[in-house]
């Protein structure tokens, strides 16, 4: 779907920052965005996956969790 900008992904970034204190990377892409983690946490992962589904977007979870693929 891919309705969200660089603006929303970077409102996501700072929301998570603030809540779990936890800096997450933000990679723009041609089709969207890529987030990925330094180390995999289950309470972002789970944040993020509700964050997509709320907004419609779809969402790819790598593996090892610690790469997540918008669009």
């Amino acid at each position: 779907m891919n309705n969200l900008t660089v603006m929303d992904i970077s409102r996501l970034q700072l929301e998570i920052e603030h809540r779990f204190d936890v800096h997450i990377h933000i990679h723009d892409t041609c089709s969207g965005f890529d987030l990925s983690l330094d180390e995999p946490n289950a309470e972002v992962s789970a944040w993020i996956q509700d964050f997509m589904r709320k907004n419609g977007e779809p969402l790819f979870i790598s593996d090892d969790g610690l790469t997540f693929v918008v669009g």
